[in-house]
């Protein structure tokens, strides 16, 4: 396994791992059992980044075909290549079926493709490996806002909320 990031909020790459909350947030706070300000403490800055992924790209010992892939996936999500980005992570992980961000990588990007199935498998073949990521938890909660499933949302958001206490 290689860990390339864990995310945080309000590092440099933000707009890359950018899910669709901010504005669109507050339209589903009313479906949401628990309040706007306990989800927006989990999400930080609802920004979440890539800068320790940026670290990674940056390590000449880190370097691989795979992470240059990934590397060059994030560039391209940054520059809103969302499609050359997944071409990217999909075939990193072709080359290292480890590198389990760019099954998150994935799973943002097709969340913002609005495939929310999709998008929760990639989350769950990230989080069966690294399960103590409250963004991923909280990235897992969107998608199944997405798809109308208030319930899994709430228990999402609530282990999110359990990791970042």
């Amino acid at each position: 396994m290689v860990a390339v990031c864990n995310l945080v909020p309000g590092g440099k790459s933000g707009s890359t791992l950018r899910l669709a909350l901010g504005e669109r947030f507050r339209s589903w706070c009313p479906a949401l059992v628990f309040g706007c300000g306990a989800f927006l403490a989990v999400a930080g800055s609802c920004l979440p980044d890539t800068s320790k992924a940026s670290g990674i790209c940056d390590d000449p010992l880190q370097s691989t075909d795979a992470v240059r892939l990934l590397c060059s996936g994030i560039e391209k999500q940054d520059g809103g290549d969302i499609d050359g980005a997944m071409s990217d992570f999909e075939r990193a992980l072709e080359l290292q079926p480890d590198l389990t961000e760019a099954h998150l990588m994935l799973g943002i990007g097709y969340y913002e493709k609005k495939d929310y199935t999709r998008a929760l498998e990639e989350y769950d073949n990230y989080l069966a490996v690294i399960p103590d990521n409250f963004h991923a938890w909280s990235n897992r909660a969107a998608a199944f806002l997405g798809i109308g499933d208030l319930a899994a949302a709430r228990a999402d958001i609530d282990r999110a909320l359990a990791l970042n206490a």
